[in-house]
């Protein structure tokens, strides 16, 4: 993908649902294998392989549905686009960060002081990342950067959010919030 502008344009000229998978795929396999790379200083090799399974299963899944969330979200703001290009968007914007990913976890696994190149590579590759993200969203959903940048930003919020109220309703801590703060007040009686 040497111009990913015209690789996005060319998905979503030709629907092309299985490249955008395909796409899709790839980077969490490559974002699965860095991980399980890095997890060998520490785990065994079994543990390292679960590790880079699970990161490739849950990573294709939450982006595909963090492109449904997207596409919502950008027709809500008066945007006109499918599933398909939320999923495009996410694809082609998580791709280029891939390569940065190996590279900087196989530098870290020669020597960590070498660090810093894998920073640099990163640094270039996110921000290739979130501008193909802006444009193709921009692009596929026809809307101007505004309405593009509002996007982002609710869909930022929505998944804090969601992560935080999952996080503390799950674990408990909100009843026992919940049972000091109405305590003093009489209204709860601790068990």
């Amino acid at each position: 993908m040497t111009n990913p502008v015209e690789a996005v344009k060319d998905a979503k000229k030709k629907k092309d649902v299985s490249g955008t998978v395909l796409i899709l795929m790839l980077s969490w396999l490559l974002i699965g294998l860095s991980l399980s790379l890095v997890s060998l200083n520490t785990y065994n090799l079994i543990v390292s392989i679960s590790v880079g399974i699970t990161i490739v299963i849950i990573g294709s899944l939450l982006s595909v549905f963090v492109g449904y969330l997207l596409t919502k979200i950008m027709n809500i703001l008066g945007g006109s686009g499918k599933f398909i290009d939320g999923v495009i968007v996410i694809s082609y914007s998580i791709f280029p960060i891939t390569p940065a990913f190996l590279v900087t976890a196989l530098l870290s696994m020669i020597d960590p002081a070498v660090g810093f190149i894998g920073f640099i590579l990163m640094a270039v590759q996110i921000a290739q990342g979130f501008s193909i993200y802006f444009r193709a969203t921009g692009d596929l959903f026809k809307t101007n950067m505004t309405k593009v940048l509002i996007g982002f930003l609710i869909m930022l919020y929505v998944l804090m959010l969601s992560m935080s109220l999952t996080l503390a309703l799950t674990s408990g801590t909100t009843i026992s919030l919940f049972d000091q703060m109405m305590s003093p007040l009489g209204l709860v009686q601790p068990l």
